[in-house]
């Protein structure tokens, strides 16, 4: 494979990693019961202390979920070595990730949404950590295939 065609592979594959990833953060902020990009937007008030914590408590937990994604992208890059495979692994991972938030939101003892909707920083920090950690752990499956 010539210098330029490896480019144009690279190039590609990056377009659908950015694709992916953005389909992920539109998927995580569709299905929240919350405006995540407008608390973002309104916490820029600095005269609103509670609009503040909302906005970082949210950007806290979409960050999480941002890294939980990339992390199974990477993997997904790394291990596969086709574009389709390497999709593949990316959606099935999205879903995935999906399906872990969801059961942690189901089985925390408090209204994970709500709590973070508040502010409560500590939550969103948790849930974002649970997606960085089901990023990893979702990630390591791509390597066995």
């Amino acid at each position: 494979m010539t210098i330029w065609g490896a480019v144009m592979n690279a190039s590609i594959g990056f377009v659908f990693v950015l694709l992916l990833l953005s389909l992920g953060i539109i998927l995580f902020s569709y299905l929240t019961p919350y405006s995540t990009f407008q608390l973002m937007k309104e916490g820029s008030n600095l005269n609103h202390p509670h609009k503040v914590a909302q906005a970082k408590a949210v950007a806290y937990e979409l960050s999480g979920k941002m890294v939980g994604i990339g992390i199974i992208l990477f993997c997904s890059i790394f291990n596969m070595h086709s574009l389709k495979k390497m999709v593949f692994w990316g959606l099935l991972g999205i879903f995935l990730e999906l399906i872990i938030y969801y059961l942690f939101i189901l089985c925390a003892p408090m209204k994970v949404a709500s709590e973070i909707e508040k502010g409560n920083i500590a939550i969103a920090h948790l849930s974002s950590q649970i997606c960085v950690a089901s990023g990893l752990l979702i990630g390591s499956f791509a390597s066995l295939s």
